[in-house]
């Protein structure tokens, strides 16, 4: 049987799968319709400017012929399981197995409204241009930020929305509030669920100290005919920009697999392989795992993007030369909420943590998981100048 094995998507998990299958003996092709891979959990830096962009791209053709994959850059229209074959703008391409690793997308619920109305951070250009706004709208005389979503995300974006603010204003922490209002609004009863207590606690505190406002059970509903933002709690709020953090969607290129998504992932067995698909794989944030029977997928997060990744492709080279499949059980290291407020909180090997030494533990895992020596040189150099 012969070994063609497709990858979508170039990210943690993509890049992970491609260098597992490198010298095994199959014919590997990565497909994503950028050239380049996004370092993901430093986005929300891209606002307040403490680390730049071009620091947090690999690009795809390289690593690709490092990991003797051939790198096809094209958009994915559509996949059709029963064909093992997938639609692009650049033709049709089959293959003997699949990984889909193409990420989520931000999820605007079918809204066109909040999608036209809202901004997602969900590359480097999204945290590029939401920081330019984000400027203007300072250096024009304030307003109003609204973060939509009360997760790890969205608290990131605050704090870091107000160290921006206080950088272009010249404004203490404490009076920041006289010319610009930020907003973390959560839908739910409350924000960082799943988060222990005592670390949630921390957290909220934190963001409340630098003039954030966090408000539950709200959220934007749309927009009125002057732009200005229309809350679920009856409020109007003129003029603001909105950040939308508060869902993800595997998009429109895995409608064919739409009766496999749950919570905005994709179903998977224990060996990763989609609901259905004998030899169709997923992993990275698009694929939602229950190791050991869990009630809730596992949480999205680089650790396990990049270990999902190499169990994908270790099974998808078992299930066409015949093997079994191998359990996808991730040790789980534990969590960081970092706030740029310049400190973090969370669980580490089972032990809380919190404060600048957490933080340093989350850039030192950021600069030792970004791709080459010249962005982790970057990435230091611009921590080492970045001001709070």
């Amino acid at each position: 049987m012969s070994k063609r094995i497709l990858i979508l998507g170039g990210g943690f998990a993509g890049i992970l799968a491609a260098r597992k299958l490198r010298g095994r003996g199959a014919e590997v092709r990565l497909i994503d319709r950028g050239p380049f891979s996004e370092f993901a959990p430093l986005l929300p830096d891209l606002l307040s400017g403490r680390v730049r962009g071009d620091c947090m791209r690999a690009d795809l053709a390289s690593v690709c012929r490092d990991a003797g994959a051939e790198f096809v850059r094209a958009e994915v229209l559509g996949i059709r399981p029963e064909k093992m074959a997938v639609e692009t703008d650049a033709g049709e391409f089959s293959a003997d197995a699949m990984i889909l690793a193409i990420g989520c997308e931000t999820n605007f619920f079918g809204s066109k409204e909040m999608e036209n109305g809202c901004a997602g951070l969900k590359s480097v250009a999204e945290g590029r241009g939401i920081h330019r706004r984000a400027v203007k709208m300072l250096e024009g005389g304030g307003g109003t930020f609204l973060v939509v979503g009360g997760g790890y995300t969205g608290f990131e974006i605050a704090t870091h929305m107000a160290v921006l603010a206080h950088r272009v204003t010249g404004l203490p922490y404490g009076r920041l509030a006289d010319l610009v209002r930020i907003e973390i609004l959560e839908l739910g009863e409350e924000p960082l669920a799943g988060i222990r207590p005592k670390a949630k606690e921390w957290a909220v505190a934190e963001v409340q100290r630098y003039g954030i406002r966090l408000r539950t059970r709200d959220t934007v509903e749309g927009f009125e005919p002057d732009g200005a933002a229309r809350l679920k709690s009856g409020r109007t709020v003129p003029d603001a920009l909105v950040v939308w953090t508060a869902g993800v969607t595997p998009g429109p290129a895995l409608a064919a697999f739409e009766r496999r998504v749950s919570r905005g992932r994709l179903e998977v067995d224990e060996h990763l392989r989609v609901a259905g698909c004998e030899r169709i794989f997923a992993a990275g944030d698009v694929a939602g795992p229950r190791p050991g029977g869990r009630e809730r997928p596992l949480r999205m997060s680089v650790q396990f993007s990049r270990a999902g990744g190499a169990c994908a492709a270790r099974n998808a080279l078992a299930a066409l030369e015949g093997r079994p499949p191998r359990r996808f059980d991730p040790l789980d290291p534990g969590y960081l909420v970092p706030l740029a407020t310049g400190k973090a909180a969370g669980v580490v090997m089972g032990l809380p943590v919190r404060g600048r030494l957490a933080l340093g533990m989350h850039y030192g895992l950021c600069v030792f998981r970004t791709w080459r020596w010249a962005d982790r040189l970057g990435i230091l150099r611009d921590l080492a100048c970045a001001k709070r």
